[in-house]
């Protein structure tokens, strides 16, 4: 892993489980190749990226798409909602 550039997209065919530390446990990588998941990294850049963001989102009104909203005391059903994946935009947890 450390050997793939930051950004170009890389591909893993296969992996040898002799390589591995512990041939028993093949570990996530291995989990990944053999349920045929895509791992993706996203960097969403500095606090201060951040705080120059924010004069540009105001100015433009951008706002979030809020699919449902559940109160604190039903967090549990907020997470069942989310792992359903059943929801278009983002689900809020009222404090």
């Amino acid at each position: 892993m450390k050997a793939i550039q930051e950004y170009p997209r890389r591909g893993l065919d296969g992996l040898t489980l002799i390589d591995l530390p512990d041939p028993g446990d093949p570990g996530p990588t291995a989990m990944l190749l053999a349920r045929q998941q895509r791992l993706q990294g996203l960097n969403v850049g500095s606090r201060r990226h951040q705080r120059d963001l924010i004069p540009g989102i105001d100015a433009v009104q951008v706002k979030p798409v809020i699919d449902r909203s559940f109160p604190l005391a039903e967090i549990a059903d907020a997470f069942r909602f989310q792992e359903s994946g059943g929801h278009f935009g983002k689900i809020v947890v009222e404090f």
